[in-house]
């Protein structure tokens, strides 16, 4: 609905409400990437639990993803373009150093990918190969 205002120029009193439709719709396709990130985790015994808007009301410095029982900082984003590298750098920003860190990102209708520093790859890598010799 367009209205003309006092100065003659015209308003969109939808705008507001679109946006705020889309940022609702925005979070809620976050919070089912992450439910479904925790979801293929338990799928392969790792116990996971998405931790859900606690952290961002509280501002805590909480991973999006928490995988119990193992040394790792998971961010998830997913959306037209999703920005791999800032989730990375969120990730490194935000954990301990003693955790390893993946950023699950996914574009719309786009496969799964699983991103980490190559350090902490082969950090990954070398444990994992020193507990199968």
């Amino acid at each position: 609905m367009v209205e003309k205002q006092p100065n003659g120029e015209k308003s969109s009193k939808k705008s507001k409400k679109d946006k705020s439709q889309k940022g609702k719709l925005s979070r809620n396709k976050g919070a089912a990437f992450e439910r479904l990130i925790a979801k293929q985790l338990r799928n392969i015994g790792i116990p996971a639990k998405r931790t859900g808007w606690a952290q961002a009301q509280n501002k805590s410095n909480a991973p999006d993803v928490q995988a119990e029982d193992l040394p790792l900082w998971i961010e998830c984003s997913v959306g037209a373009r999703p920005n791999i590298e800032a989730k990375v750098h969120q990730a490194i920003e935000a954990a301990p150093q003693t955790n390893w860190t993946v950023a699950f990102t996914k574009k719309d209708r786009g496969a799964i990918l699983a991103t980490m520093p190559a350090d902490d790859f082969l950090d990954l890598l070398q444990e994992w190969f020193q507990t199968r010799n």
